[in-house]
């Protein structure tokens, strides 16, 4: 009985992952702006991430966030449609939908070793 749910807790813990996901605000040509979210795995696939309405948890600034999510909470939408813009053909990322977020932190730690690695290399294209 006790190792029948430590197997489901081990399960469970399989299924919470900690992503980095960054935002940035969008204007539209009548003033207004919205945030978009998109996130880079490790093998370098671009998804933008949308959060559905049942989300509690939604990121409200720019910059870099880390956000756990349970995987049973994810979908994901492919489109494989040529979409054209300005004379401009491209497929668009995949979009993950984040359903339930359990943990929200704001990651200026990583946004100031970008920081400092960007004005390093400014620097040294100046001397």
């Amino acid at each position: 009985m006790k190792l029948e749910k430590f197997v489901k807790r081990e399960e469970d813990i399989n299924m919470i992952k900690t992503i980095r996901i960054y935002g940035k605000e969008r204007k539209l040509k009548d003033g207004r702006s919205y945030l978009v979210f998109s996130y880079v795995n490790s093998k370098g696939d671009w998804y933008d991430i949308k959060f559905k309405k049942t989300c509690n948890i939604v990121p409200k600034g720019i910059g870099y966030w880390l956000l756990t999510v349970d995987t049973k909470e994810v979908s994901l939408q492919t489109t494989k449609k040529p979409v054209t813009t300005n004379n401009t053909t491209f497929i668009p990322s995949p979009i993950m939908w984040i359903g339930d977020v359990s943990r929200l932190i704001k990651d200026e730690e990583y946004e100031n070793m970008l920081y400092a690695a960007k004005e390093k290399a400014i620097e040294e294209a100046f001397d």
